[in-house]
């Protein structure tokens, strides 16, 4: 019996934790996309900044109740949410080995807003507000563990933005693909 040889293969050892990655390298270096998440107000941009302990607080973590966080590391939730705030979910929409060691993953970013406080008092949105404070970020930075993430369509033809999320009623939303290659 022959014995093959796996330790030239990639494990995506550090693909678990990629989206966590994300968000603390996030929660270290931009406060607008945190005002965002959690002042569901016209003037969220005016309000005070949170320390890190409160970022923290809005990150789903698998309690039963899900209606009271704005940051989840999947695509959804069995919990519909009613309360007028906004959501960021962030989850690897896609991944696709380049070779038997590298690798490249997509993450989807959707920020999910009901409609009636999506309206800043700067005359922007707060969706398109977020994802520009996301990709302004992030693209192009090296998370640690992961590599370097990206939003550019001659590196991954999946990095693109769409505003594609509603339920034609009361919440809105835009999806955007970052890529990192060479997963290890």
């Amino acid at each position: 019996m022959s014995v093959i040889d796996t330790s030239a293969y990639n494990k995506f050892k550090t693909l678990p934790l990629a989206q966590y990655n994300i968000i603390s390298y996030l929660m270290e270096n931009n406060q607008t996309i945190f005002k965002l998440l959690k002042y569901p107000v016209a003037d969220a941009l005016d309000q005070p900044d949170l320390t890190m302990a409160e970022k923290g607080q809005l990150i789903w973590n698998g309690q039963i109740d899900s209606e009271n966080y704005n940051i989840f590391f999947q695509r959804s939730t069995d919990d519909s949410f009613t309360t007028q705030n906004c959501k960021l979910h962030l989850y690897n929409s896609f991944l696709s080995p380049t070779n038997r060691t590298t690798a490249t993953a997509c993450f989807m970013f959707e920020i999910i807003c009901f409609s009636k406080i999506n309206q800043l008092n700067n005359y922007q949105t707060r969706i398109e507000t977020m994802q520009q404070q996301i990709l302004e970020a992030l693209n192009g930075i090296s998370i640690i563990d992961l590599g370097q993430l990206f939003f550019d369509m001659s590196k991954s033809r999946y990095d693109r933005a769409v505003s594609n999320i509603t339920n034609n009623k009361n919440y809105i939303g835009n999806s955007f693909n970052m890529t990192v290659q060479s997963l290890g």
